[in-house]
């Protein structure tokens, strides 16, 4: 099984490759969704935001949404429904609950991959201004240092939900 494993090498051209082929794709998708835009198949089809969705954040001007459509979603007059036979108050109440968790994880992905991203670069110039062609030759507290920042982003995250300060819990 080890066999068809390909070997990793951590030289400055697989680190190009990899920030390229890999960490770049990763934070443009999460940039389209956070941001309006149009469905990969059919550029007629206006696609709101993740954070747009929110009732009242976006509230009749969501992209691809008709003038009059509540959000997070268009159940017409069910959304109204506060205690009602539907109880649609409760369910945009849910689901905008959810996007605001949703929202935070992007944002915390967002940033977490940003400063992956930077602290790579930052790794790649070291050993270009060193004249390492690999890792192996960098001080190992020099190359764990390149990465405070994506630790100071994941501990920021750790500990919340997503984002968002609900307290319901």
């Amino acid at each position: 099984m080890a066999e068809n494993t390909p070997t990793v090498n951590l030289n400055k051209a697989w680190l190009e490759s990899f920030i390229e082929k890999d960490v770049g794709p990763f934070r443009e998708a999460i940039r389209l969704i956070r941001e309006d835009g149009t469905a990969p198949a059919d550029d007629a089809l206006q696609v709101p935001a993740v954070g747009n969705l929110l009732a009242g954040n976006g509230a009749k001007a969501a992209s691809g949404f008709y003038d009059g459509q509540k959000v997070p979603i268009a159940i017409g007059t069910m959304a109204a429904d506060e205690g009602g036979r539907v109880n649609g108050g409760y369910l945009v109440k849910s689901l905008n609950a959810v996007l605001e968790q949703l929202d935070g994880i992007l944002k915390n992905q967002s940033e977490l991959f940003e400063e992956i991203e930077a602290n790579l670069r930052d790794t790649i110039a070291e050993m270009s201004k060193t004249q390492e062609e690999s890792l192996e030759k960098i001080d190992g507290k020099k190359f764990v240092n390149f990465f405070e920042d994506v630790d100071d982003v994941l501990s920021e995250g750790s500990g919340s939900k997503g984002g968002g300060d609900d307290d319901d819990d």
